[in-house]
């Protein structure tokens, strides 16, 4: 039921103005569940819910997307070394870069933690999500000036574009991840495309892992944070 059909025919003398405060209220506590309290950003519910809604439209209008799942590059030393107040306003400044790169169409939520998550729609094709990422590095690339220290930081980009339409959002979240796990490996700073071999690559190390009774983690699926060997 929407708001606008809220405590209609009631009749009682003087319950529209009783009501009145508590029906504006909602729609900013709405609002609050929806976004992160520290960026203002899209949480994770309201990310996965646009994320089906332009899988739809994707699917309707014949148009592509891609997902990128970022992760900033040595965030746990920020917040060792300089509190967690300026962790906080390092992504508070991350977050608005980010919206600042933002086209109509798009969507930048915060996943959690030093994490975020970019809906990029009406793409031409893959190698439109790869720009997108060398665009967003570009803009963290300046200093971030942090309590008047000024504070260089990196991200790594993992990018999923979906097969198809019908690509279950938390799967494209899933697999935009694994790239990004993918280019932290390879020293941060970069990003990477997720493709098929990154998911035999996945899928081998889970069935490995469950054959040996291993208890399975992202890292023990090969997106460990070490450099890579290769």
């Amino acid at each position: 039921m929407d708001d606008a059909g809220l405590g209609r025919g009631d009749g009682g003398a003087g319950t529209p103005q009783h009501r009145r405060p508590a029906r504006r209220a909602r729609p900013d506590l709405h609002h609050r569940t929806l976004h992160d309290p520290l960026t203002g950003l899209p949480n994770r519910d309201l990310l996965l819910d646009r994320l089906a809604l332009a899988l739809q439209r994707a699917e309707r209008h014949h148009t592509q997307l891609a997902v990128l799942f970022l992760d900033l590059d040595d965030f746990k030393l920020i917040n060792d070394s300089l509190g967690h107040a300026a962790g906080d306003h390092l992504l508070v400044a991350v977050g608005q870069r980010l919206n600042a790169q933002l086209r109509g169409t798009d969507t930048a939520a915060r996943f959690g933690g030093d994490e975020f998550v970019l809906v990029c729609e009406d793409l031409i094709d893959a190698r439109e999500s790869t720009q997108i990422a060398d665009r967003i590095n570009a803009a963290l690339r300046p200093p971030f000036t942090i309590d008047g220290r000024d504070i260089t930081v990196t991200a790594s980009i993992g990018i999923a574009v979906p097969p198809s339409t019908t690509h279950p959002p938390d799967q494209l979240l899933q697999d935009a991840d694994q790239a990004m796990y993918r280019a932290k490996a390879r020293g941060g700073g970069r990003f990477d495309l997720f493709n098929d071999v990154l998911r035999d690559h996945a899928i081998h190390r889970l069935n490995t892992k469950s054959t040996c009774g291993t208890p399975w983690t992202a890292a023990s699926c090969g997106w460990s944070t070490s450099p890579s060997s290769t």
